[in-house]
């Protein structure tokens, strides 16, 4: 009963016990909440400091906006690759030639290059002919040129390469599209050649005369205009990119480049940068319709007077295959199978040429040849400006022929189908364009920039290079301005930059130091990424001699910059994560 006669409980009494219990239960209740919140901020500092740890030593991620490594990695500013770059494999080992490298860029600290890795000091490093030779560091230059060797990529990244360098553009690959590409070497007296659309063959029967299709392209007019005794079929495998994300590709909308779908590139075709490629892989399959017969696969290599010929016997036919080079035969004892497709590739590259059948390689070769000529001034890092002007080499000095590839049969008759025709990276020698603006106009968004062809890297230093090269800004043209200054002290400091003010503003002043379009101020970016304002009457100007012989004046010493130290080496491109469509190791 309550107090008031109702029924019901009583009054509480809270006894000292109960006290004591519910305080005991506060303070478990708050020591479990403040262990909850403790517990989280371990995890979380915990997960801050292994991210922070990670991306110092092991892995971290960045994007690509420009072109210079496609098709490797596709670089765009909308759409472009994100990758992730091993910092731990060079903390255990140096970078290797062939390598794909993330670096700082040694002009503008602020910035991360992905580059190929193509000099790895100490040594001397040539750019001729589109290849790469190498020779001992401690040779002075004519030494080292004369003992210079050409430079071999492994066959398997080779292999990568050629799959990215397809010569027939993406909408002309079907088999409805062969004569686009490939013309009889002699259309009166040549066998007899059929096409089959339906089953995406072709029949050529060359039992009475043989039947040899070269390749063909078709060679604007504007891309050899100026060129002396240039003719289209000494350019018929040329540095023109075919691939899906070349100029030639199809043009895709956002959506689509974020998917990683292929999209067309902005960079425009230069004539400058056109020349004949005769690094080149030919590949088909075939099937032999009679016990009789030889085919060949040929190429036909610009720089190099003889061709390279392979031979191989049908089976049944009682002949045996071989490799010719010139005066070099060597045998195969490969036959063709009547009935059976064959997978034959022939590659030449690097001065080298790889036999594949059925995907295994059957023969390897190596030729030698004198280094080319060089196709342009042979500058170099310690080179300043004015630079020489531009040489070109007589036709005698460079062409020994026409550049392209041949296939076909004699003696017998046989189906073809799956041809492909690729071509190796081209390292150029002349110029390289440079995006510096966003108008639309080429005439005003590109500039062509000098590039050094000879590199005496010392030890721990490197060279980079981008796989696009015609459109690449990269150890070749990488100039530093210095620049002499007195500061209010009056005394005199030197300031060092990148000498076209590269930064990751969408466009650039092409000079460094430059004057503000905005607030008319002269600016100098330095090594550091700081954006310097200036006293132009303060600046030590410096003296040279033009190209007309006469006395001029500059405001800061321009000198190439080429390589890279190892202390700006930050890792080792290793896989892209997005787009979709693109995702895959970097090789």
């Amino acid at each position: 009963m309550t107090a008031d006669g109702r029924g019901g409980p009583g009054p509480v009494r809270e006894t000292a016990g109960a006290r004591t219990t519910m305080n005991a239960r506060k303070k478990k209740d708050d020591k479990a909440t403040l262990g909850f919140w403790r517990e989280n901020a371990e995890a979380l500092t915990f997960a801050v400091i292994m991210a922070l740890v990670v991306k110092q030593f092991a892995f971290e991620a960045y994007n690509v906006p420009t072109q210079s490594m496609e098709p490797t990695i596709i670089g765009r500013d909308v759409g472009g690759a994100r990758l992730i770059a091993n910092k731990f494999t060079y903390m255990l080992k140096d970078p290797e030639r062939f390598d794909v490298v993330i670096f700082q860029y040694p002009l503008n600290r602020l910035l991360n290059y992905v580059k190929r890795c193509v000099g790895v000091g100490p040594e001397w490093l040539f750019v001729r002919g589109g290849d790469l030779y190498r020779a001992d560091y401690d040779l002075d230059r004519a030494a080292a040129l004369a003992a210079a060797e050409v430079v071999r990529k492994p066959l398997e990244i080779q292999e990568i390469l050629f799959d990215q360098g397809s010569c027939i553009p993406p909408a002309e690959r079907a088999i409805d599209s062969f004569r686009r590409h490939w013309k009889p070497v002699d259309p009166v007296a040549g066998g007899s050649l059929r096409l089959n659309e339906e089953e995406g063959l072709v029949t050529a029967d060359g039992r009475t005369s043989p039947v040899l299709q070269r390749f063909v392209t078709e060679v604007p007019d504007y891309l050899i205009a100026g060129i002396e005794n240039a003719k289209p079929e000494d350019y018929a495998v040329n540095n023109r990119r075919n691939d899906d994300w070349s100029q030639r590709g199809e043009d895709r909308g956002i959506f689509s480049r974020f998917l990683g779908l292929p999209s067309a590139s902005e960079s425009p075709e230069r004539s400058r940068n056109f020349v004949p490629v005769g690094d080149m892989r030919l590949e088909l399959s075939v099937r032999p319709t009679a016990a009789a017969g030889t085919v060949r696969l040929e190429i036909r290599d610009w720089s190099h007077p003889e061709a390279i010929v392979l031979e191989l016997p049908v089976a049944g036919a009682g002949a045996r295959g071989a490799l010719t080079i010139g005066a070099d035969r060597v045998e195969i004892g490969t036959q063709l199978p009547v009935g059976d497709w064959t997978e034959l590739a022939l590659l030449n590259y690097d001065d080298h040429v790889v036999v594949k059948v059925d995907g295994d390689v059957v023969l390897e070769r190596d030729y030698s040849h004198a280094i080319p000529p060089a196709q342009a001034p042979t500058l170099n890092d310690s080179q300043v400006y004015p630079f020489p002007e531009e040489r070109l080499p007589s036709e005698g000095e460079l062409r020994h022929g026409e550049n392209t590839a041949l296939w076909g049969i004699a003696g017998g008759a046989a189906d073809f189908r799956d041809f492909d025709l690729a071509r190796d990276i081209h390292y150029l020698e002349s110029s390289t364009e440079i995006k510096i603006g966003d108008s639309g106009d080429p005439r005003r968004d590109y500039a062509s920039v000098p590039q050094a062809t000879d590199f005496h890297i010392p030890a721990r230093h490197y060279l980079m290079l981008g796989d696009n090269s015609p459109d690449s800004l990269d150890g070749r043209a990488w100039m530093r301005s210095e620049l002499r200054y007195r500061n209010d002290d009056g005394e005199l400091v030197v300031y060092e930059g990148d000498s076209q003010a590269v930064s990751d503003a969408p466009t650039r002043p092409n000079i460094n130091p430059y004057v503000d379009a905005e607030s008319g101020e002269t600016r100098f970016l330095d090594v550091f990424g700081n954006t310097r304002v200036l006293d132009p009457a303060r600046i030590e100007k410096v003296g040279f001699v033009d190209a007309e012989g006469k006395p001029a004046e500059t405001q800061a010493r321009v000198r190439f910059g080429n390589l890279v130290s190892r202390d700006f080496v930050q890792g080792r491109a290793y896989f892209v994560f997005f787009p979709i469509l693109q995702i895959g190791i970097i090789r």
